[in-house]
């Protein structure tokens, strides 16, 4: 997991520091990219201890950074108010883990309102309303990479107990998570700016993550890798086709934008194949990690695997409302020309590598072999 996790976070580091040149012209930001990704690639890769909650503290740093340099003075606010909570509740974990194992659990609602999960998720949508599509995917796509794999190893230590403490957890991440889809996908649904319900449907997709951790078998936690890593590419291409319509056309209003498709065809052939992963259609790598929850929640309860289907179902409604809203029909608003540039050139190598890799694992699942998938998955 940690080699997956560990890629994603360079390749979406390198991603964004490229855009961040290309559009903004802003060297400092590339310099504190480079500071995120070795700290948050230090602590991917090392014990949870004092030290690394420094670095974490000294990436929270770097992120508000960012938000200054962009002169996101609201977003700014919101996340210092998030980031001290955060801070607050891991120095109280880590002084108190020697006193009892509950202790995780303060480190677990630390992580949880870091990723922005139900009743704590006002605060993500709000930051990326102030910022523009780059930045918004550093705090979604960036930074969510080390909490998963925090949240996993929560986890796999407090499994190691055998506690009520463990069962209790399980069935709190369950229920945080299906409020989490459900709540993220209404918000998405119900949302006209296309990059906030990019943020919605964040919220959304963590909640199947929450789910899968929370379940905590072996198919669970594979399942949560390919949705998390075809969440953060998946998003990360969509905030850069955000971002391209949101500078030439001046405007994110999807009652406002329309026939985008006839001036960007790059971007509506990458925007839809990363709708299609996100909603889980087969031979894409959503499918594969949304069919494995499926069958996790069904060993759980028949009614949380039809929970997640349901909220998959209104996902794949506001996904196909975006694509028909932003590039079919005619064209509502004067924009710049759209210029074929890097960004083309690099949406379409992330369109084609979702297509290589949901083949990739669909297959172990067309062969009925999970223990195929967790072969591959572990040369990975």
């Amino acid at each position: 997991m940690v080699n997956i996790l560990s890629g994603v976070l360079i390749f979406t580091a390198i991603v964004l520091g490229c855009f961040y040149y290309k559009n903004y012209k802003q060297k400092e930001i590339i310099l504190i990219l480079f500071f995120i990704l070795l700290s948050e690639l230090y602590i991917l890769r090392s014990e949870k201890n004092i030290f690394t909650l420094l670095l974490e503290v000294f990436s929270i740093i770097m992120f508000l950074m960012i938000l200054k340099f962009r002169k996101s003075i609201n977003a700014f606010k919101v996340f210092v108010f998030i980031a001290s909570i955060y801070i607050f509740l891991s120095f109280i974990s880590e002084i108190g883990l020697k006193y009892g194992i509950w202790f995780y659990g303060v480190l677990m609602i630390a992580v949880l309102l870091k990723l922005a999960v139900f009743p704590v998720m006002w605060w993500l949508p709000k930051l990326v309303a102030d910022v523009d599509s780059i930045t918004a995917a550093v705090f979604i796509c960036l930074s969510e990479v080390v909490d998963f794999a925090l949240l996993v190893d929560i986890m796999n230590k407090i499994s190691n107990t055998n506690s009520g403490f463990y069962e209790k957890t399980k069935a709190a991440l369950i229920l945080i998570g299906i409020l989490t889809i459900f709540i993220g996908a209404i918000m998405a649904f119900a949302e006209k700016d296309l990059k906030k319900m990019l943020a919605y449907s964040s919220i959304d997709d963590v909640g199947y993550l929450l789910i899968g951790i929370g379940i905590f078998s072996n198919m669970s936690i594979i399942a949560s890798i390919i949705l998390f890593t075809n969440h953060i590419i998946a998003k990360l291409g969509m905030f850069l086709i955000t971002d391209k319509l949101e500078r030439l056309a001046g405007t994110l209003d999807m009652e406002k934008l329309g026939g985008e498709a006839q001036r960007f065809p790059f971007g509506a052939v990458s925007f839809l194949t990363f709708a299609l992963t996100l909603i889980g259609v087969p031979f894409f790598p959503g499918f594969t990690g949304k069919y494995l929850i499926y069958l996790s929640g069904l060993k759980e309860s028949v009614w949380l695997s039809l929970g997640m289907i349901l909220g998959s179902i209104i996902t794949l409604v506001y996904y196909i409302r975006a694509y028909h809203n932003v590039f079919l029909g005619t064209c509502k608003v004067e924009v710049k020309k759209f210029k074929k540039d890097l960004s083309d050139f690099v949406l379409i190598i992330m369109a084609i590598f979702i297509v290589g890799a949901g083949i990739f694992v669909s297959l172990p699942i067309l062969l009925l072999n999970l223990d195929g998938l967790t072969h591959l998955l572990g040369r990975l």
